[in-house]
């Protein structure tokens, strides 16, 4: 799992974002009922820099 999150993360690097903030939007997402059909906006290379989601708590 951790070799996983690792691979996520230096890939977001490579493509010029932010990993913590990346990976939280792709979880907000995922978590908010983003479908099956709209994976391919997921991957680094296809995200957009985007404020990432407010964390309460």
């Amino acid at each position: 799992r951790a070799a996983s999150i690792y691979t996520v993360a230096e890939t977001a690097t490579l493509n010029g974002l932010d990993p913590e903030p990346y990976i939280a939007a792709v979880i907000d997402r995922l978590a908010r009922g983003h479908t099956i059909g709209r994976l391919h906006e997921l991957p680094p290379w296809n995200s957009k820099p985007e404020t990432p989601p407010v964390v309460t708590g």
